[in-house]
C-alpha cells in the first residue's frame, strides 16, 4: 500500500514537473517573440518620437475653418525651427469641445503659452485671464480681446482684405454684367461680434465706391449672422436667403460656416 503511495506521489511530481517545462518553455519563446517584434518596429523607424523644449496650444474658434487651418500649418513650420510644438487642442476629438474645455485642457496640460483666435467677448477674457493666473501667456489671433491679459495681439491687414474682396466684386461684375444697366445686387454676410470684419466690410464699401461709374451699378446689402453653433446658422442662412424672392447676384461670406451654409442652401 505504501509503495503504490509512493508510485502516485511521483507521478504527480514527474507530471508537475514537466507542466512547469512546458511553461518556462512557452515563456521563454514568448520572449525571443516579444523582443523580435520589437526589433522590427524599431527597424522600420517607428519609434522615431521628436522632443521639443517648448508646448504651445493653439485654440480656433471653428476647427474646419480654412485661415485658421493655413496660420496653425505655418505656426507648426515655424515651431519646428526653434524647438518649439504648437498642438492645436479641440482637432481630431470624438466630441466638440467649447472654448472653455479646450482653454481648461491646455491649463491643465501645463503648455508653455496660449495661442487663441479672440473673439472681443468677455467670456473669453476671465479665460485668458485665468491661464495668465496660471503663469501661462496668451496671445491673441486675428480677433482681439485688448480688455484681458492677453500679451499681445497679432492681426491680418483687414483693410487689404477686404480691398480684395472689392476687387473680386468688381471683376465678378466686370466679367458676367458688363452689358447690362440693371442694379448689381451684393450681399455680404457676416457675424458682428467679431470687429475685424467691420474693416472688411469699410473696405468693401469703399473699394465698390470706386468703381467705373459706367458700368452696372453695385449695391452693397449686409446680414449679421451672430449665432454661435454651426446648426442655428445653417437654420439663420437658410431662412434669409428663402426670404429673398431673388437671390443677390453675388454673395461674400466672412467665415468659413457661413461660407458651407450658403452653399448648401444654394445646391
Amino acid at each position: 500500500m505504501k509503495h503504490k503511495t509512493v508510485d502516485r506521489n511521483r507521478i504527480i511530481l514527474t507530471v508537475l514537473a514537466a507542466t512547469s517545462l512546458a511553461l518556462l518553455i512557452a515563456t521563454v519563446i514568448g520572449l525571443f517573440y516579444f523582443n523580435s517584434r520589437i526589433d522590427e518596429y524599431s527597424s522600420g523607424g517607428n519609434e522615431k518620437i521628436n522632443r521639443y523644449k517648448h508646448v504651445y496650444a493653439f485654440i480656433a474658434d471653428d476647427t474646419f475653418d480654412t485661415l485658421s487651418d493655413s496660420l496653425y500649418n505655418d505656426m507648426i513650420e515655424y515651431g519646428k525651427q526653434n524647438d518649439c510644438f504648437v498642438e492645436r487642442i479641440g482637432s481630431g476629438l470624438a466630441a466638440n469641445y467649447s472654448k472653455q474645455d479646450l482653454f481648461n485642457i491646455a491649463i491643465y496640460s501645463k503648455v508653455d503659452g496660449i495661442i487663441v483666435q479672440g473673439d472681443g467677448t468677455k467670456e473669453t477674457d476671465e479665460l485668458i485671464n485665468k491661464a495668465d493666473k496660471a503663469g501661462i501667456p496668451v496671445v491673441t489671433v486675428l480677433t482681439d480681446n485688448n480688455s484681458s491679459a492677453r500679451k499681445s495681439f497679432i492681426a491680418m491687414d483687414d483693410y487689404s482684405v477686404g480691398t480684395e474682396y472689392a476687387t473680386q466684386i468688381k471683376n465678378a461684375v466686370r466679367d458676367g454684367y458688363a452689358h447690362t444697366n440693371r442694379t448689381i445686387n451684393v450681399l455680404v454676410m457676416m457675424n458682428s461680434q467679431y470687429s475685424n470684419q467691420n474693416t472688411i466690410l469699410s473696405a468693401i464699401q469703399a473699394g465698390v465706391a470706386n468703381s467705373n461709374p459706367a458700368g452696372p451699378q453695385i449695391k452693397i446689402t449686409t446680414e449679421n449672422i451672430t449665432s454661435t453653433t454651426a446648426f442655428s446658422i445653417q437654420e439663420k442662412v437658410k431662412d434669409l436667403l428663402d426670404s429673398y424672392n431673388e437671390l443677390p447676384d453675388v454673395i461674400i461670406c466672412l467665415s468659413d460656416i457661413i461660407t458651407r451654409s450658403v452653399n448648401q442652401c444654394i445646391v
